[in-house]
């Protein structure tokens, strides 16, 4: 059986959804059923368009000048460990590498 894809759905597409509640005072599953979406997902999108985070336009994904930092570090001390364990699982006789 074939899985189905992850629908993605554009800010504005939200937002639209997100004033039929508000505006026109239609409920979550009206709106829902009109949209062919969950109400569920239609509530959520109206609670993030009260709360500020629901802007037409926005990129996905902000990432701030530490997250990209700590992202980095984070690699670097995977890297470091898996080195590590590469070099702690050597074999008897062998000679220990001098850095």
């Amino acid at each position: 059986m074939e899985r189905l894809k992850r629908r993605q759905f554009t800010a504005e597409f939200k937002l639209e959804a997100a004033t039929y509640v508000l505006d026109q005072g239609m409920s979550f599953a009206e709106v829902g059923k009109r949209l062919g979406v969950l109400p569920k997902l239609v509530r959520d999108w109206v609670v993030k368009y009260e709360k500020g985070e629901l802007v037409a336009g926005a990129p996905k994904l902000r990432v701030t000048p530490e997250q990209m930092e700590l992202s980095q570090l984070r690699q670097e001390v995977q890297r470091l460990r898996m080195e590590r364990d590469i070099l702690k699982n050597r074999p008897r006789g062998f000679p220990r590498p001098y850095a």
